[in-house]
């Protein structure tokens, strides 16, 4: 608290002023104080508004309250000003998908990568949402692919790897992607039932089950989990001999 009074006492005129209004915010959010996090990110916006990032944590503040339609606003403003700021339009990408727009989501993560085909997080994300849609695969294996050569070690795109395999029916090789995600990302609840839906579709069912049960104990979300346990139930019925098409997981990373 003391260190948040002596960043606000730092004026839009000093070369800190950013730095001292991001750290200042963090340090509210730290506080779980989300409101007084939105007014300091607000207020620095009427003295500098040529500062993409104020721009980007107020919307992402505002995604947290679940105030889609304003962080939007405020998006669509920024991306105005900026049109060429991948952080700008990686979040409008990532708050359209939160509404449901996912044509718009896949349109600003393609403006992101044609800004910068490098973007790790956008590769990620517009190969996991063509995946989880079912559509683009062989492309989607593209942008996965890419994203893995940037960074070999992540879990999440690992286990991308592993969902865009899946939905091309190569359960064998997903499997070995996905192994190597929930090594990593052990507390992930949704690459645990990524997995389950994969050992379940090779008929390792045993496995299958395991991997539902620690996704949905891992699980924050109790609707999530309940959907999860619902599949163990169903998989758990001792009638059932064969498996069958499972509901496809959309949580999205």
């Amino acid at each position: 608290k003391e260190s948040i009074d002596y960043f606000a006492k730092i004026g839009p005129v000093s070369t800190y002023y950013v730095e001292s209004v991001i750290h200042r915010t963090y340090m509210h959010k730290d506080l779980n104080d989300n409101s007084k996090a939105l007014s300091a990110v607000e207020s620095a916006l009427t003295h500098r508004d040529d500062v993409p990032q104020f721009y980007a944590l107020y919307a992402s503040i505002l995604g947290e309250e679940e105030q889609y339609k304003k962080s939007l606003e405020v998006l669509t403003e920024a991306e105005k000003k900026f049109p060429q700021n991948t952080q700008i339009l990686f979040f409008l990408g990532t708050t359209h998908d939160k509404v449901g727009k996912r044509e718009k989501t896949l349109q600003y993560m393609q403006k992101v990568i044609s800004v910068d085909d490098e973007h790790v997080q956008a590769l990620n994300y517009l190969a996991y949402t063509y995946a989880d849609m079912g559509i683009e695969l062989e492309y989607a294996e593209q942008l996965v692919s890419k994203a893995l050569r940037l960074q070999p070690e992540d879990g999440y795109i690992l286990d991308t790897m592993g969902w865009v395999l899946f939905k091309q029916g190569r359960t064998e090789e997903a499997i070995t992607y996905l192994e190597a995600a929930y090594k990593i990302n052990s507390e992930e609840s949704i690459i645990a039932e990524h997995l389950g839906d994969a050992y379940y579709k090779f008929q390792l069912t045993e496995k299958a089950k395991q991997m539902y049960t620690r996704a949905a104990k891992v699980e924050t979300d109790e609707e999530k989990s309940n959907q999860i346990l619902k599949k163990l139930s169903e998989i758990s019925n001792p009638l059932q001999s064969e498996p069958k098409r499972l509901p496809a997981s959309n949580n999205q990373k």
